[in-house]
């Protein structure tokens, strides 16, 4: 899932290049619940 400013050219079912900073990015296994970016902030 990502956020992207409305005025992005980004079209459903077109291919697109995403960059992030990773040190704001929050990964997360969606089963689990677990905090992949920073297991050791798992609760």
């Amino acid at each position: 899932m990502a956020r992207l400013n409305v005025a992005t050219r980004a079209r459903e079912g077109e291919p697109l290049e995403l960059r992030g900073d990773m040190g704001k990015t929050h990964v997360f296994d969606p089963l689990a619940g677990t905090n992949l970016s920073h297991p050791e902030n798992d609760r």
